[in-house]
Order: C-alpha cells, then sequence, then structure tokens
C-alpha cells in the first residue's frame, strides 16, 4: 500500500504535493503520506469499504451508487475526496486523505474489486510453499 500512496504522491502536481505536505505535517502517527496510507487497516476501519463487491452476473464496474447500497471502495473515494478538497478543519482533511490513499490502493489490489461471496479472496485458502537447498 506504502508504495502505491509513494508513486500517487510523486506524480501529483507541485502544488498537489505541497498541499499533502502541509496536512501530513499535523500527522501524530505518521510521517509521510505514503507511510499513512496503511491508517485504514491498522486496526480496520470502515470495513464495507475496502472493497467493490459486484453481483456474479455484472459484466462492468457501475458508474454511480455501490451495489446493495452497502458502503463501498467507490463511496468512499467520492466521499473522503470531497473532504480532502473542502476548506473544513485540518484534522478531517487529513483523516480523509489516508483514507482517500489506501482506498485507491485497494481498488487495485486482487479481489478487491471482485464478487461478494469471495469474501476478498478469504474463502480461498492458500498455502505458500518454500523450498530452500542446503549446500552442504
Amino acid at each position: 500500500m506504502k508504495d502505491i500512496c509513494e508513486i500517487a504522491y510523486r506524480l501529483a502536481t507541485v502544488d498537489t504535493r505541497a498541499a499533502i505536505r502541509k496536512l501530513v505535517r499535523n500527522d501524530q502517527e505518521y510521517d509521510t503520506f505514503s507511510e499513512s496510507c496503511v491508517y485504514p487497516d491498522h486496526p480496520r476501519k470502515r470495513a464495507s469499504e475496502h472493497f467493490l463487491n459486484l453481483p456474479r452476473t455484472a459484466h462492468e464496474v457501475p458508474r454511480e451508487d455501490c451495489p446493495g447500497a452497502v458502503p463501498c471502495a467507490l463511496s468512499a473515494i467520492e466521499n473522503d475526496s470531497t473532504v480532502v478538497g473542502a476548506r473544513g478543519k485540518p484534522a478531517d482533511r487529513l483523516i480523509a486523505l489516508k483514507f482517500l490513499g489506501h482506498w485507491v490502493g485497494d481498488i487495485h489490489q486482487p479481489l478487491h474489486v471482485s464478487f461478494a461471496d469471495d469474501r476478498g479472496g478469504l474463502r480461498f485458502p492458500t498455502r505458500l510453499a518454500l523450498k530452500c537447498k542446503r549446500n552442504f
């Protein structure tokens, strides 16, 4: 997640980077925007917004609201973008910025835009097999 936010930061305009730095400078927990993008996961906050769960019959991502009227990554991006761009309290804008960076990262993760019954890939157990070669 940190890498995605670092790339976004580097691709932002000079003025946007300055605005991000100004908000993050007041963060008590994180030193950089890229570090702050893990905020929604530690501990998990706004759980339904980490995903976009589509019905199995879907052939495309909807352009408007989240399917099923449950908050999802699409509505989270829209809502937090609005807060970041508003002239509200800097503390509220900082929190929204941390969420926004995370949501943009989440929608690029495998199975974060998928089907509700996948549960974000949690229904598919995996096993990591490591092979080690020892030279004696």
